[in-house]
């Protein structure tokens, strides 16, 4: 046991956040946590990592443990590269590495037969158990690997202090992997990451030796990373094993049980009671009438499923227009004189879901403004089809006005409208009780509902969706999905949200080195190919093979990657063998230690060829995919 909680409660001004808390984290746990925005997540965290104290109950962590917290947009700071920042991690062990180099130099000095040397040596001895401890043969690597891992490969020399919000944050997850604490806990990790970095934190927490408390609105992520569901619902905690794929089932089925209990209940109480009213009076039966009553008192209540009314809905409605909806031909989109894409082809019909993928800066956004700019216009490269509408959302909220009330921003997109119609959209996006609040006041989430409500006042054949699922909850997530399912128009939309992807793209569109392809198909499919790599690509292109009939492949790149791999594994073997062996050694065989030293850092020259190689057999892979998807 490394954490437990008892009848833990707490809140905020005399609301009850969480009530009756019993949580118990195990080694090598893998838990999610879920809820709808404000029902006590972070309140959670905090009080695990300590930094809140319950208001009754008592929370126990075992003594010793090491535990890193990384809180929601945390960011990290510095005047040194993100290279030697990473290095700070290791502090202690790269100081033991020093001294070590300072002690074989004054130990190549010195007499072997002087009482100088005997304490030289010893001290040596001390400063190679801390660094081997520490494994320091492999801090190299293990920077590495996360920094290109988290997307840093190219930014190693860059100070920490000129890198984006959104880098700092990504650097700061990244030095908490490195930390490697016992127990992990990650408050909303998939904010800035791509794609790409996506899979490999995936991938990365995985094999994670340690226990990992994620809190996430990232279903995808969730599925990937835990085995166990923690949701806040009604100031209470339910746990449920399995991924959040299994949860909704394992949570429907739960549910269903609990009403079916309830109701069933409810029957017999009903009976009984109405029993007890017609016979209580009459001196026959007045005996048994109390006797029921006294049963109904002394019944073990069945609990009456919580009905969660915090789920939004939207209704989009659909515009009429031409089948055509959108023609992009021969566009080059340009950011001042930086070129983003390069000659952009591809056309929308009436019903069709296009989601946009690419990585941070490849400018999708840029491409759903310039789209949207050009709606009403007569342009060459952007057409629109005959009566075709447009509506769009922002990700910046740039068409929201601060300064107005909410029922002001809202009524100003619908003036024909009376203020109960109003009132009941602002009520279906759970946001009546804002009515008078200023828009500025608003959270994240409370703005992209509202201009999520904005687009159901008009219709629309076409809506233009950037980024829509930020700052949205689970439940405005699944409420945004479902109303996208109804929508009879066409959606073009940018979204990292893997999970809100598989759900509503019927076609993807992927921006890469400059391109945007294609991709007749769904997430599901576009995933398969991309994580088969090799594999997928040579079955893809199998007709071609048949009519080329080339000779016999020489060793595939998948292959050699397997072939890598397996190098690698076998010199982290080595290693480990040898420094076993170190701690074995005592003073007097400081030649063997020297000789075993020698060999180490070859291991990790060795080590450091492989990495690199490997890094770019993969980017080989990736551009073989890429090559495939422009067929």
């Amino acid at each position: 046991m490394l954490v437990q909680l008892k009848g833990v409660n707490f809140g905020y001004d005399h609301r009850a956040v969480l009530c009756d808390v019993d949580l118990t984290v195990d080694r090598n746990h893998r838990i999610g946590i879920i809820g709808v925005n404000g029902a006590g997540k972070t309140t959670l965290l905090k009080i695990i990592t300590g930094k809140l104290q319950p208001d009754a109950g008592q929370l126990y962590v075992r003594s010793g443990l090491v535990t890193g917290y990384m809180e929601q947009n945390a960011a990290s700071s510095g005047k040194q590269t993100v290279y030697k920042k990473a290095e700070e991690v290791f502090s202690a062990v790269l100081a033991a590495q020093d001294e070590m180099r300072r002690l074989e130099t004054e130990i190549s000095a010195t007499d072997s037969h002087s009482e100088k040397y005997a304490r030289l040596t010893s001290e040596y001895e001390k400063k190679l158990n801390e660094f081997t401890a520490g494994d320091g043969y492999g801090v190299d690597a293990k920077i590495k690997t996360v920094l290109n891992g988290m997307a840093f490969g190219g930014l190693y020399d860059r100070v920490v202090d000129t890198l984006s919000g959104g880098e700092k944050t990504r650097l700061e997850l990244a030095l908490l992997l490195l930390a490697e604490p016992e127990l992990l806990i990650l408050d909303e990790p998939t904010n800035h990451l791509d794609f790409k970095t996506l899979y490999w934190l995936e991938n990365y927490l995985a094999t994670y030796k340690g226990t990992v408390i994620i809190v996430s609105h990232d279903r995808y992520f969730l599925d990937k990373t835990v085995s166990e569901i923690w949701e806040i619902e009604n100031t209470r905690v339910v746990t449920y094993k399995g991924n959040y794929t299994k949860y909704k089932t394992l949570k429907a089925e739960r549910l269903a049980l609990m009403r079916k209990e309830y109701e069933k209940q409810q029957l017999k109480i009903a009976a009984m009671t109405e029993y007890a009213q017609k016979n209580r009076a009459r001196a026959s039966t007045a005996k048994s009438a109390r006797g029921r009553l006294k049963q109904i008192e002394n019944m073990e209540m069945a609990e009456k499923p919580f009905e969660d009314f915090s789920k939004p809905r939207f209704k989009f409605q659909a515009g009429s227009g031409a089948k055509a909806v959108l023609t992009v031909k021969g566009l080059d989109l340009y950011i001042f004189d930086n070129k983003l894409l390069d000659n952009v082809n591809f056309e929308l019909t009436k019903g069709d879901r296009a989601g946009v993928l690419g990585e941070n800066g490849t400018g999708k956004s840029t491409l759903m403004e310039r789209l949207y700019s050009s709606f009403g216009k007569s342009e060459a490269e952007i057409r629109f089809g005959a009566g075709v509408r447009a509506g769009y959302y922002d990700q910046k909220n740039r068409n929201l006005n601060n300064g107005l009330t909410v029922l002001e921003q809202l009524w100003a997109v619908c003036p024909f409208e009376d203020k109960t119609t109003v009132m009941a959209k602002l009520g279906a996006a759970l946001l009546a009780d804002c009515a008078d609040k200023k828009v500025g006041e608003l959270s994240g989430g409370q703005k992209a509902k509202l201009s999520l409500v904005m687009l159901t006042c008009d219709k629309y054949g076409l809506l233009i969706l950037d980024e829509p699922t930020n700052h949205l909850d689970l439940a405005a997530r699944e409420a945004l999905e479902d109303a996208l399912a109804e929508y009879e128009g066409t959606v073009l939309f940018v979204s990292h949200d893997r999970y809100f992807l598989q759900r509503t793209a019927s076609v993807l569109l992927c921006v890469k080195d400059g391109k945007l392809n294609t991709f007749k198909g769904g997430f599901v499919e576009y995933e398969q190919l991309q994580n088969g790599l090799q594999d997928e690509v040579a079955a893809a292109a199998e007709p071609v093979r048949k009519k080329a009939a080339p000779k016999k492949a020489p060793l595939s790149l998948s292959k050699r990657l397997a072939v890598i791999e397996a190098k690698i594994r076998e010199s982290e073997e080595e290693e480990k063998t040898l420094t076993h062996k170190l701690y074995t050694l005592t003073h007097a065989e400081y030649k063997e230690a020297e000789e075993i030293n020698k060999r180490l850092r070859a291991l990790k020259a060795e080590e450091d060829a492989l990495l690199e190689e490997w890094a770019t057999v993969s980017e080989t892979l990736d551009g073989i995919c890429a090559r495939k998807e422009r067929q």
